[in-house]
């Protein structure tokens, strides 16, 4: 309980950073940030197809922690559905709970408007894509866990997308580690930082997933990255459906 009462103490205002709450743009480098972000966003939709999942950089520093100990510029991730008019939103869960917000809000709150959408190899049958949504339905009002706990009953960004996805296609897209896995990987994380943030004791056997594990999950491929506005190939973007929940040798010709 100490620690969600720090979390929102600490995180506020910037609930607007999962689009739960506005924020105000008046700056003229704030309306330049979101200008940027839109023109990138304007180029990947087009190749954009439900079940898609997007990482994005966010601005408060416990997410830049998080992404500091995991060695990655990544720090959320979301699942692409579109709503009921046919407009994109992302699913996904965040500080206070889950929800469902639209892209281009998911993408305004990432540093520099910096985004970049992966995709199960060999895509997603409507079936899959049905169980998928069904699954985030399930998923959504559950409360943030800021300990990272994936045993918990609440949820964080990446055990939000692990458990969808099993859930609806038998894959794991990124894996379960512990934080003294993720330590062990990279000395230089921030060990002061969570010392403070655990309350002076670090669940170092405590299970996690992580975004980077999903950002570099071998199961996936890249649809679009806002930093070099393209994908994993320099052809045209191509796909299969899958019609098993079993991996696809390749997804791109």
């Amino acid at each position: 309980m100490k620690r969600i009462i720090i979390a929102l103490l600490g995180l506020g205002l910037n609930f607007a950073t999962a689009g739960t709450m506005p924020v105000s743009r008046g700056t003229d480098t704030s309306r330049a940030q979101k200008n940027v972000a839109a023109e990138k966003l304007s180029r990947a939709l087009p190749l954009l197809h439900e079940g898609d999942i997007i990482f994005i950089s966010r601005k408060h520093p416990l997410y830049r922690r998080f992404a500091e100990t995991s060695r990655s510029w990544e720090s959320h991730v979301g699942i692409l559905l579109r709503n009921s008019r046919g407009a994109w939103t992302v699913a996904q869960s965040t500080i206070p709970v889950s929800n469902v917000v639209p892209l281009d809000r998911f993408v305004g709150a990432s540093d520099n408007g910096r985004f970049l959408v992966r995709s199960l190899r060999g895509g997603l049958s409507a079936d899959a894509v049905g169980r998928l949504r069904a699954a985030t339905a399930r998923r959504m009002g559950v409360v943030y866990d800021t300990g990272f706990n994936y045993d918990s009953p609440r949820q964080y960004c990446s055990k939000f997308i692990f458990d969808c996805f099993r859930e609806a296609t038998g894959q794991q897209v990124g894996r379960l580690e512990t934080f003294g896995d993720m330590f062990v990987e990279n000395p230089g994380a921030p060990v002061a930082f969570w010392r403070a943030w655990f309350l002076g004791r670090i669940p170092w056997e405590r299970r996690c997933v992580t975004t980077t594990s999903q950002l570099h999950s071998p199961n996936m491929v890249t649809v679009f990255d806002s930093e070099t506005a393209r994908g994993e190939e320099a052809g045209p973007y191509s796909r299969a459906i899958a019609t098993s929940v079993k991996p696809i040798p390749s997804a791109r010709r």
